[in-house]
């Protein structure tokens, strides 16, 4: 068996005579005997976050950065902190995207969407564009060459002068 974990986020306090906002747990039967320790539960108690509130985000732990985003994510109050936490740790500013298009109503969703392909159709062209650009060079460069060698076989030449020719110039 896989060590699993069961975090569970609450708003509210659930062990008041507890410090810490992380508590972790295991199954113990009644008289403290550990079952497992495969299995773990974590409750971690987002009201009790004004305590690292002022740490120094350099400071953080990933688990602090994602419960303080968890829980000032909506809040203008916090917003600089946020947005601090979003220059260190790159996946919350796209968990805040995240929110904040499915916190949009429908319309709003609708234009967040055509947006976004949009943005990808721009992308696919580009990149298309750069390809047909590349097969076009190809075919151009194809047809400089063969005009080329029937320039040189209408001065005259052989076709072994002419080959010696054409790989004489790869080589340079």
């Amino acid at each position: 068996m896989v060590k699993t974990y069961q975090a569970t986020f609450c708003t509210y306090t659930v062990f008041p005579s507890l410090n810490n906002y992380i508590n972790r747990f295991s199954l113990r039967t009644a008289d403290g005997t550990l079952l497992t320790d495969q299995l773990n539960m974590v409750i971690i108690e987002l009201s009790k976050l004004n305590n690292i509130l002022n740490k120094p985000i350099e400071n953080l732990s990933s688990f602090e950065m994602w419960s303080l985003f968890i829980k000032f994510a909506n809040n203008p109050m916090h917003k600089k902190l946020i947005n601090d936490i979003i220059k260190v740790k790159e996946e919350i500013g796209m968990a805040k995207e995240l929110l904040r298009e499915i916190s949009k109503d429908e319309h709003e969703r609708a234009r967040y969407r055509s947006r976004r392909m949009a943005e990808t159709d721009r992308i696919s062209d580009l990149l298309t564009s750069e390809e047909k650009g590349r097969i076009e060079g190809r075919a151009e460069g194809k047809i400089e060459g063969k005009k080329e060698v029937l320039a040189l076989f209408k001065q005259g030449l052989t076709l072994e002068e002419i080959e010696k020719i054409i790989n004489d110039e790869k080589c340079e």
